[in-house]
């Protein structure tokens, strides 16, 4: 690599051409050469960095996150709790309601939410599952977490469809479960829309 061209000729990049100084990157870096070759030169030229409107964006992105974060935690303990009184829902799994073996801990570790994440089984067969799934429409079918939409996935299928099957059975992952992850939409619309895909699912 020292020999190489690409870190022995001289760069403008890295010189200061105005007072005569012209530097390689092995001269002016030595063992770091190739990783500030990539920095310098590749980083730079592939536009890989934020521009000025965009590094704007990423940064009221980052002061209204609490603001948003509160949100979605609201409207997660209310979904969890509507989910829990709903037809054909058999269980919760939501560490915010109080029957939780762990409900004692979030008090003291989580005072303003567990999250945004919550799933909950459903009677019937892996059908009905996904048929709850395809029937939400203000619900995005997508498989992340913690976006600014609320997403709903079967985890059977997507997250953990490579599990061996006696593995996932004991890990609670029944064909079905169903993921929220709850997003910045109104807590009202969200909670119609599992109402009308779970009722239009039987």
């Amino acid at each position: 690599m020292a020999d190489s061209p690409q870190f022995t000729t001289r760069q403008q990049v890295i010189s200061d051409d105005r007072n005569g100084e012209w530097h390689s990157f092995a001269e002016r870096y030595g063992n770091e050469a190739f990783i500030k070759r990539i920095r310098i030169k590749y980083l730079r030229a592939f536009g890989a960095v934020a521009s000025p409107f965009n590094a704007y964006l990423s940064l009221i992105g980052l002061e209204t996150l609490p603001q948003r974060v509160s949100q979605q935690v609201a409207s997660a303990q209310r979904i969890a709790e509507h989910l829990n009184r709903a037809a054909h829902v058999m269980k919760v799994n939501y560490s915010g309601l109080g029957y939780t073996p762990q409900y004692e801990l979030v008090g003291k570790y989580f005072p303003r939410g567990v999250g945004q994440i919550l799933s909950f089984l459903v009677d019937g067969s892996a059908d009905n599952a996904h048929r709850i799934i395809d029937g939400a429409t203000v619900f995005s079918y997508v498989p992340n977490i913690g976006d600014a939409r609320s997403l709903i996935v079967g985890p059977a299928r997507i997250t953990h469809r490579e599990v061996p099957l006696d593995a996932r059975i004991a890990a609670g992952v029944s064909d079905n479960l169903i993921r929220l992850s709850i997003g910045l939409e109104n807590v009202d619309d969200l909670i119609a829309d599992l109402d009308q895909a779970i009722a239009n699912a039987y």
